[in-house]
């Protein structure tokens, strides 16, 4: 199974296909990855290498599965600002919070305490 780590709202990090222990750079918004296939390659042409298309996928994924749970989440958070993390997280579960944080969707504003971007 492929792993993937979020740095920031638009970075994450994957891993390698061939090495466990080597991890990439991808930025969505750019299309960017450290790689050296891109590097070398594919930043030239504009192309896209596996590991953003694997970031893709797994973006995609989770969107899916998650959408209309995703979407009751931002309305309740829109209509109060900010909620209490422990508010959403007991009515949701706490991983449905961590996999909207990790794809940008809402983040914390001040220690406990949800909202959108």
């Amino acid at each position: 199974m492929l792993n993937i780590r979020p740095i920031n709202k638009d970075e994450f990090e994957v891993q390698s296909h061939s090495n466990p222990d080597t991890w990439y750079k991808v930025n969505l918004i750019n299309q960017s990855c450290s790689c050296p296939h891109y590097r070398t390659r594919l930043k030239y042409t504009g192309g896209t290498c596996k590991h953003y298309t694997d970031l893709l996928n797994h973006v995609n994924e989770i969107q899916d599965k998650f959408v209309d749970t995703f979407k009751q989440i931002e309305k309740e958070i829109k209509q109060k600002v900010t909620v209490p993390w422990d508010d959403i997280s007991d009515k949701y579960g706490e991983d449905t919070v961590k996999q909207m944080i990790r794809l940008g969707k809402i983040y914390e504003s001040k220690r406990g305490y949800l909202s959108i971007l």
